[in-house]
């Protein structure tokens, strides 16, 4: 899936599960996956054991059945806003925006905290919906104010609907709060590559990836500017770059494909 926000630092929501230890439970062999599910249905009302399950099909790429066993969690507990937490991370995933929007909206509706409303703000400013300047007001209104998570939901709004002005000064406000957040020097740096501003676009990736140097999707956007320049081994160097951070890099590699099409 396209990096084009980093929504899941915010929505790890397994992340209790989700430690070396347990990396290591998730290579497990059959026989060990049958256990697991042999635990679930012994306790199926167990909110841990029925996370790891999700997780180890979450891991496997099995999305269907991660989906699968958090819908049997609403349907067992429709009032715990985690399950319609963890149902819209899984379909945004899958690329299934307006389902994420809706699993949001349910857990909003439960418990309207901020860790559930601003992933449902950047998914409303994503698809340009003017509900994500309401998000971010109350984002900004809330008894623990977060400007920074209101301007950037503000900048990548106006992003979409095309007023890079607005956009523009959101992303800057972003950054005079928190100069290393990274989210925010992308979506300027792909707001001036969308027009066609690359010189402008590669000066704010130099800024990201100086400022924490294993930024793969800064690399990545490198890439593309160079590109757009005709600099190919520097797009090259840049891809190689993104996927030496993540080798998982889909766009990166199809990106260095294009350019090296004899290389494996």
């Amino acid at each position: 899936m396209f990096k084009y926000l980093q929504l899941f630092a915010v929505l790890l929501f397994l992340a209790s599960c989700n430690t070396g230890g347990d990396s290591e439970v998730y290579e497990q062999k059959k026989s060990e996956e049958t256990q697991m599910m042999d635990d679930l249905q012994k306790n199926p009302d167990s909110l841990l054991l029925r996370e790891t399950v999700i997780q180890f099909y979450r891991d496997k790429g099995d999305y269907t059945s991660a989906l699968k066993y958090t819908r049997e969690g609403i349907q067992r507990d429709s009032i715990n806003a985690r399950w319609f937490q963890i149902e819209g991370t899984l379909l945004y995933e899958t690329e299934d925006t307006l389902g994420a929007i809706t699993s949001f909206e349910n857990a909003a509706r439960i418990i309207p905290a901020p860790q559930l409303l601003y992933p449902l703000g950047i998914m409303y400013a994503q698809t340009g919906r003017k509900d994500a300047l309401n998000v971010a007001q109350a984002l900004q209104q809330s008894e623990t104010p977060d400007p920074l998570q209101a301007d950037f939901i503000r900048g990548v709004y106006f992003a979409n609907v095309g007023d890079d002005i607005q956009a523009l000064k959101y992303l800057n406000a972003c950054l005079d709060v928190n100069h290393t957040f990274m989210d925010a020097y992308r979506e300027k740096a792909i707001i001036y590559f969308n027009n066609a501003q690359y010189k402008s676009s590669i000066d704010v990736l130099e800024k990201a990836v100086t400022l924490q140097n294993n930024f793969d999707v800064g690399y990545y956007w490198l890439g593309r500017n160079y590109e757009k320049l005709n600099q190919k081994e520097k797009a090259i160097e840049n891809y190689q770059r993104a996927l030496l951070y993540d080798p998982q890099y889909i766009e990166a590699k199809e990106a260095l494909q294009q350019l090296q099409p004899n290389k494996n």
